[in-house]
Protein backbone atom coordinates (compact mmCIF):
# COMPACT_ATOMS: atom_id res chain seq x y z
CA UNK A 1 0.00 0.00 0.00
CA UNK A 2 2.81 2.44 0.71
CA UNK A 3 4.59 1.67 -2.48
CA UNK A 4 1.42 2.67 -4.09
CA UNK A 5 0.72 6.00 -2.08
CA UNK A 6 4.68 6.62 -2.85
CA UNK A 7 3.85 6.00 -6.91
CA UNK A 8 0.74 8.19 -6.99
CA UNK A 9 2.44 11.25 -5.17
CA UNK A 10 5.44 10.66 -7.47
CA UNK A 11 3.10 10.48 -10.68
CA UNK A 12 1.29 13.82 -8.99
CA UNK A 13 4.82 16.01 -8.27
CA UNK A 14 5.74 14.91 -12.24
CA UNK A 15 2.43 16.72 -13.33
CA UNK A 16 2.49 19.24 -10.94
CA UNK A 17 6.55 19.83 -12.26
CA UNK A 18 5.75 19.42 -15.71
CA UNK A 19 2.94 21.97 -15.03
CA UNK A 20 5.28 24.66 -13.66
CA UNK A 21 7.59 24.04 -16.23
CA UNK A 22 4.93 24.61 -18.85
CA UNK A 23 3.79 27.64 -17.61
CA UNK A 24 7.10 29.05 -16.66
CA UNK A 25 8.17 28.61 -20.39
CA UNK A 26 5.68 30.11 -21.44
CA UNK A 27 5.67 32.65 -19.24
CA UNK A 28 9.08 33.35 -20.67
CA UNK A 29 7.80 33.22 -24.39
CA UNK A 30 5.62 35.80 -23.44
CA UNK A 31 7.44 38.46 -21.71
CA UNK A 32 10.07 37.89 -24.39
CA UNK A 33 7.57 38.86 -27.27
CA UNK A 34 6.45 41.57 -24.99
CA UNK A 35 9.69 43.12 -24.39
CA UNK A 36 10.57 42.98 -28.52
CA UNK A 37 6.88 44.80 -28.78
CA UNK A 38 7.22 47.27 -26.11
CA UNK A 39 10.65 48.32 -26.80
CA UNK A 40 9.87 50.72 -28.78
CA UNK A 41 8.41 54.30 -27.47
CA UNK A 42 4.91 54.48 -26.34
CA UNK A 43 4.98 58.13 -25.55
CA UNK A 44 5.32 61.42 -27.55
CA UNK A 45 4.98 64.93 -27.19
CA UNK A 46 4.12 66.72 -30.63
CA UNK A 47 4.11 70.12 -32.27
CA UNK A 48 1.75 70.17 -34.97
CA UNK A 49 1.37 72.49 -37.67
CA UNK A 50 -1.95 73.18 -39.35
CA UNK A 51 -4.84 70.22 -39.36
CA UNK A 52 -6.74 69.74 -36.20
CA UNK A 53 -8.57 72.86 -36.96
CA UNK A 54 -5.05 74.82 -35.68
CA UNK A 55 -2.99 76.74 -36.37
CA UNK A 56 -0.46 74.99 -33.92
CA UNK A 57 -1.07 72.39 -31.58
CA UNK A 58 0.85 71.00 -28.91
CA UNK A 59 0.13 66.97 -28.21
CA UNK A 60 0.72 64.10 -26.13
CA UNK A 61 0.06 60.92 -27.92
CA UNK A 62 0.25 57.06 -26.48
CA UNK A 63 0.74 53.86 -28.47
CA UNK A 64 -0.97 50.55 -27.72
CA UNK A 65 1.01 47.87 -29.52
CA UNK A 66 -0.71 44.60 -30.46
CA UNK A 67 2.64 43.32 -32.78
CA UNK A 68 5.70 44.95 -34.38
CA UNK A 69 3.57 45.80 -37.41
CA UNK A 70 0.57 47.48 -35.34
CA UNK A 71 -0.47 49.27 -33.06
CA UNK A 72 -3.49 51.89 -31.74
CA UNK A 73 -2.54 55.66 -31.18
CA UNK A 74 -4.48 57.91 -28.79
CA UNK A 75 -4.07 61.83 -29.02
CA UNK A 76 -5.03 64.86 -27.09
CA UNK A 77 -3.98 68.37 -27.43
CA UNK A 78 -4.07 71.89 -27.25
CA UNK A 79 -3.80 74.66 -30.01
CA UNK A 80 -4.76 77.98 -31.18
CA UNK A 81 -6.87 79.06 -34.37
CA UNK A 82 -7.64 82.64 -35.72
CA UNK A 83 -10.33 83.89 -38.12
CA UNK A 84 -9.83 83.83 -42.10
CA UNK A 85 -9.81 86.98 -43.36
CA UNK A 86 -9.27 88.83 -46.99
CA UNK A 87 -9.17 92.60 -46.27
CA UNK A 88 -8.43 95.28 -48.65
CA UNK A 89 -6.99 98.72 -46.52
CA UNK A 90 -7.59 97.66 -43.16
CA UNK A 91 -8.89 94.54 -41.13
CA UNK A 92 -11.17 94.34 -38.10
CA UNK A 93 -8.79 92.63 -35.14
CA UNK A 94 -8.88 88.94 -35.87
CA UNK A 95 -10.78 86.47 -33.31
CA UNK A 96 -8.74 84.10 -31.31
CA UNK A 97 -10.06 80.52 -30.92
CA UNK A 98 -8.72 77.70 -28.50
CA UNK A 99 -8.83 74.25 -30.17
CA UNK A 100 -8.85 70.61 -28.34
CA UNK A 101 -7.85 68.02 -31.15
CA UNK A 102 -7.93 64.75 -29.93
CA UNK A 103 -8.46 61.51 -31.63
CA UNK A 104 -7.73 57.65 -32.54
CA UNK A 105 -5.85 55.89 -35.19
CA UNK A 106 -5.01 52.88 -36.26
CA UNK A 107 -1.34 52.05 -37.51
CA UNK A 108 0.53 49.32 -39.94
CA UNK A 109 3.17 49.04 -41.25
CA UNK A 110 6.87 48.01 -40.91
CA UNK A 111 10.15 49.00 -38.77
CA UNK A 112 9.49 53.00 -38.62
CA UNK A 113 7.12 54.00 -41.75
CA UNK A 114 3.69 53.62 -40.59
CA UNK A 115 0.00 53.74 -42.76
CA UNK A 116 -2.40 55.64 -40.54
CA UNK A 117 -6.29 55.74 -40.62
CA UNK A 118 -8.29 56.80 -38.25
CA UNK A 119 -10.95 59.49 -36.76
CA UNK A 120 -10.45 62.74 -34.77
CA UNK A 121 -12.09 65.65 -33.85
CA UNK A 122 -11.26 69.28 -32.19
CA UNK A 123 -13.51 71.26 -29.66
CA UNK A 124 -12.77 74.75 -31.02
CA UNK A 125 -13.73 78.02 -28.55
CA UNK A 126 -13.49 81.56 -29.01
CA UNK A 127 -15.00 84.64 -27.76
CA UNK A 128 -18.61 84.01 -28.51
CA UNK A 129 -18.61 80.73 -30.67
CA UNK A 130 -18.41 77.13 -29.78
CA UNK A 131 -17.97 74.58 -32.16
CA UNK A 132 -17.18 70.95 -32.26
CA UNK A 133 -15.89 69.18 -35.62
CA UNK A 134 -15.33 65.63 -36.53
CA UNK A 135 -12.75 64.37 -39.15
CA UNK A 136 -11.39 60.92 -40.75
CA UNK A 137 -7.67 60.80 -40.77
CA UNK A 138 -5.14 59.70 -42.99
CA UNK A 139 -1.58 59.55 -42.64
CA UNK A 140 2.01 58.57 -42.91
CA UNK A 141 4.00 58.48 -39.60
CA UNK A 142 7.54 57.52 -39.13
CA UNK A 143 7.48 56.04 -35.64
CA UNK A 144 11.17 55.64 -33.53
CA UNK A 145 12.56 52.11 -33.09
CA UNK A 146 14.22 53.33 -29.62
CA UNK A 147 12.86 56.31 -26.77
CA UNK A 148 14.17 59.08 -26.83
CA UNK A 149 14.26 59.96 -30.82
CA UNK A 150 12.38 61.93 -32.96
CA UNK A 151 8.99 61.14 -34.92
CA UNK A 152 7.18 62.44 -37.57
CA UNK A 153 3.64 62.61 -39.22
CA UNK A 154 2.19 64.36 -42.48
CA UNK A 155 -1.71 63.92 -42.59
CA UNK A 156 -4.95 64.51 -44.28
CA UNK A 157 -8.22 65.48 -42.68
CA UNK A 158 -11.66 66.79 -44.49
CA UNK A 159 -14.49 67.55 -41.72
CA UNK A 160 -17.69 65.42 -41.99
CA UNK A 161 -19.62 66.51 -39.33
CA UNK A 162 -19.91 69.80 -37.37
CA UNK A 163 -19.61 73.00 -38.51
CA UNK A 164 -16.59 75.25 -38.07
CA UNK A 165 -16.44 78.29 -35.50
CA UNK A 166 -16.87 81.80 -37.17
CA UNK A 167 -14.76 81.79 -40.67
CA UNK A 168 -11.53 79.78 -38.43
CA UNK A 169 -8.94 78.87 -40.60
CA UNK A 170 -8.76 74.84 -41.53
CA UNK A 171 -6.27 73.56 -43.73
CA UNK A 172 -7.22 70.01 -44.38
CA UNK A 173 -3.04 68.90 -44.40
CA UNK A 174 -1.06 69.02 -41.28
CA UNK A 175 2.41 68.09 -39.91
CA UNK A 176 3.84 66.87 -37.20
CA UNK A 177 7.09 66.92 -35.16
CA UNK A 178 7.90 65.37 -31.92
CA UNK A 179 9.87 63.25 -29.40
CA UNK A 180 9.16 59.88 -28.54
CA UNK A 181 10.18 58.28 -24.96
Amino acid sequence: MTNSIVALMNEEFNQSELKQNLFFQLNENIQINSNVIFERPLNSINLNFLGDASLISFNYERAYFFSQNFFIATRIGIGVNTDFRFCIGSCPPQDSYTTIPHGITASIGKERHYFEMGMGGTYINGNEIESYLLYPIIAYRIHPMISKDYNFRIYIQFPIAGEAAGSIVFIPIGLSFGLSF
